[in-house]
């Protein structure tokens, strides 16, 4: 091996080094704190509504519940890693979703969908963050993304039923892991 070759690995040690720190430091610390962000944004609309009396109030049963599931998910942003939603997910599976019921205790069908629409960004923020702080399927994401943009443009309907097929089995697992007991 000459000198040259012996530099070039050593070069390439570091650098991977340093991304790895980077990826599993502050990257990790950065992408959660991006997600608790969005998600304290989330409470304070539901927040908002409640104040004003906007269809759901403070003493609502389900406005407390869905408070507490968004503390849950703020508190847990740092733990919710793809091989702890897949454990529990396996743990959980026979487990109803509680989302949906405290959605239908809601009286006023805008609220209800206004908050329904928050509970769904919610749960994609927590999902996109998941996929982040993983280099394997953010790797996966950003080769699939050309794929899946080219499905999109080709037939939307079929896209947009996939979606959905997988986002309600999602926001139910991911219900079930932020209500575990901390």
């Amino acid at each position: 091996m000459t000198p040259e070759n012996f530099a070039v690995i050593i070069e390439n040690l570091i650098l991977f080094g340093l991304l790895l720190w980077l990826i599993y430091g502050p990257w990790q610390n950065t992408v959660t704190d991006i997600t608790r962000q969005k998600l304290f944004e989330i409470r304070d609309e539901i927040f908002d509504m409640a104040a004003k009396h906007d269809g759901i109030s403070f003493d609502d049963p389900a406005y407390q519940e869905i408070r507490d599931f968004l503390h849950s998910m703020i508190r847990h942003a740092h733990l919710l890693t793809w091989p702890r939603f897949l454990l529990l997910a396996l743990m959980n599976r026979n487990e109803a979703s509680g989302i949906n019921d405290l959605l239908a205790d809601i009286k006023s069908e805008d609220a209800r969908n206004a908050i329904r629409e928050k509970m769904r960004l919610a749960i994609e923020n927590v999902i996109g963050a998941m996929v982040l702080r993983s280099p394997i399927l953010l790797t996966i994401g950003m080769l699939a993304t050309p794929i899946i943009l080219a499905i999109r443009l080709i037939d939307r309907t079929n896209l947009d039923r996939w979606y959905g097929r997988i986002e309600k089995p999602i926001a139910r697992e991911i219900s079930h892991t932020v209500s575990l007991p901390a």
